[in-house]
């Protein structure tokens, strides 16, 4: 089955991450397969693409994080984060500049690209991380666990910056969930608002750090993943029996598709690529009318 997906930069590509441990390139518009690039050596959680389009980040159960030149497929280096327990994330800042691996252990790992050497860790969460992002200009890292906190981090530190309370968690034992509880977070590409998935899909307004939108899990798409659009209006959602489009002020749902997570939204926001109920065969979505091809 398919675990991850994401666009290249000029929207031609799709990368899949699968549980068959191999990171796959397939043609955004007819689906062909282009190739695959292998190594890992567990389930592939999690793809990236450069913003130049010339590198892949991918990361596995296992804990490796490989960094791929394209169209080579060449492993430019392959790292095994200092954690331990299970790297839960990844992600690669926009500029390239830096990587971040988030762990089950309650840390961030913030990996340098250029020397592929890590410069900093993130601490403070209570319990396990189980994703992570970077904002668009690269100025801040953030990460979402099941100490159900979504904190902002310094990239070039370390340094918690601010944090935001999903509830009250002190009379809990460990003042955490159970590991998994806790499953997506994005943050829009002007920096406005931030998304986290656990019980519900709640929608943070930065300015004022209070909610603004809460979906809960019986609304369709709610639950697992989301992707927020280039020009932060819309996001989508996804789980694995519904994907749904849902308006980015208000909460409104804009269109409901067939399908199931995972799913990426093209750079300029007009489809969205969406796995079959299979969990294998690749659909991309009109966003606006919701065909599918």
């Amino acid at each position: 089955s398919i675990t991850g997906l994401a666009f290249s930069p000029d929207g031609k590509y799709v990368i899949t991450a699968s549980e068959d441990h191999r990171v796959g390139v397939v043609d955004a518009w007819n689906g062909r397969e282009l190739g695959f690039l292998e190594g890992h050596g567990s389930e592939v959680a999690q793809c990236y693409s450069s913003p130049d389009g010339i590198m892949i980040l991918s990361a596995d159960d296992d804990g490796t994080l490989r960094l791929w030149g394209m169209p080579d497929g060449e492993v430019k280096t392959a790292q095994v984060p200092k954690h331990t327990n299970l790297v839960s994330a990844c992600a690669l800042s926009p500029d390239s500049s830096f990587a971040v691996s988030a762990s089950r252990d309650g840390t961030l790992a913030i990996w340098d690209m250029s020397t592929g050497m890590t410069k900093a860790a993130c601490l403070g969460h209570l319990g396990p991380v189980e994703d992570c992002t970077v904002s668009s200009n690269s100025r801040y890292l953030i990460s979402w666990s099941d100490d159900l906190t979504l904190r902002f981090w310094d990239p070039d530190t370390g340094q918690e910056a601010a944090i935001l309370r999903e509830g009250d968690l002190s009379s809990i034992p460990g003042r955490f969930m159970q590991p998994g509880t806790a499953r997506k977070c994005a943050i829009s590409p002007d920096g406005s608002y931030a998304i986290t998935i656990w019980m519900n899909l709640a929608v943070w307004d930065l300015n004022s750090g209070k909610k603004r939108i809460n979906l809960i899990r019986t609304e369709a798409g709610i639950g697992e993943t989301c992707a927020i659009a280039p020009d932060s209006s819309f996001f989508a959602a996804g789980n694995s029996s519904s994907i749904a489009i849902y308006d980015a002020v208000n909460g409104s749902q804009r269109q409901i598709l067939k399908g199931r997570s995972p799913l990426a939204l093209s750079p300029d926001g007009r489809s969205i690529v969406h796995c079959a109920v299979d969990g294998r065969t690749l659909i991309v979505s009109d966003v606006k009318t919701g065909s599918q091809t």
